[in-house]
C-alpha cells in the first residue's frame, strides 16, 4: 500500500487556457469572489498584524532595500510569512550592499572605486557584515541586528534548523531587527545618515559611530 502525501497543485492557469471565452469570464468572476473572500476571512488578523513591527522611515527610495520594504510589510500582513523570511534576509543583505554604494571607503588610503565596491558585494554576507563592522561603516548593535536576521533566515535553508511552527514570529523578529538597523544607520535618527531639518529630509554632513 503506497503513502499518502499532501500535494499543492497550481493548475488554475492551465485550465483557464483550455476553456472558451465565456466559460473564462465566468471563471475570472469566481476567482475574484474568492479572491475577496479570503482577504476578508482573517482582514480582523492582518489588521493585527499591521501594527505588530517596529516603525520604519521615511527614507529615500535611491537606496534599493527601502524598496523592499513595502513587499516586505505586505507579506507580513496578509499572512504570507516563509515568503517574509526570505525577502527579510535579502533586504538586510541588500541593506548592506547600499551602505558599501554611499560609504566612502578607503583602504591604505585609497578611495574604493565603483568596481572595487561592487567586488565587495560578492562577499559572502557574514562576511560582508563582519566586514563592514571591522572598517567602522556600522554599529555594534546592527553588526548583531544583521548576524540574527542571516542567522534566523539561514534555518529555513537547513532543514535540520528550522522550527516548525514559528515563522510567523521568525519574520516578525527580522523585519523589527531590520527596522531598527535601516533607522540606526540611515535615519531619521541621531545616530543615521538621514535626519529632519524644517520638516525635509536632509543628508547628514558628519556621523559618528557612538
Amino acid at each position: 500500500m503506497s503513502e499518502s502525501v499532501v500535494a499543492y497543485p497550481n493548475s488554475l492557469p492551465g485550465f483557464d487556457s483550455t476553456l472558451p471565452a465565456d466559460q473564462k469570464r465566468r471563471l475570472e468572476a469566481d476567482v475574484r469572489k474568492w479572491l475577496l473572500s479570503s482577504f476578508q476571512a482573517d482582514l480582523d488578523d492582518k489588521v493585527a498584524r499591521s501594527f505588530e513591527t517596529r516603525t520604519f522611515g521615511p527614507l529615500p527610495l535611491v537606496h534599493e532595500f527601502v524598496k523592499f520594504m513595502p513587499d516586505l510589510f505586505g507579506l507580513y500582513i496578509n499572512g504570507f510569512f516563509y515568503a517574509a523570511v526570505a525577502l527579510a534576509g535579502l533586504t538586510a543583505e541588500r541593506f548592506c550592499c547600499d551602505l558599501i554604494e554611499v560609504a566612502n571607503v578607503q583602504v591604505d588610503g585609497k578611495t574604493l572605486s565603483s568596481d572595487e565596491k561592487r567586488a565587495m558585494t560578492e562577499l559572502r554576507f557574514y562576511d560582508l557584515i563582519e566586514l563592514l563592522a571591522e572598517w567602522g561603516l556600522i554599529q555594534e548593535n546592527t553588526k548583531q541586528s544583521l548576524h540574527e536576521i542571516r542567522k534566523i533566515r539561514n534555518r529555513y535553508v537547513h532543514p535540520r534548523q528550522m522550527q516548525p511552527g514559528k515563522q510567523k514570529a521568525d519574520a516578525e523578529r527580522m523585519i523589527s531587527a531590520l527596522c531598527d538597523v535601516a533607522r540606526n544607520e540611515f535615519g531619521p535618527s541621531a545616530t543615521g545618515r538621514y535626519t529632519i531639518e524644517n520638516g525635509a529630509l536632509k543628508i547628514r554632513t558628519e556621523r559618528h559611530n557612538p
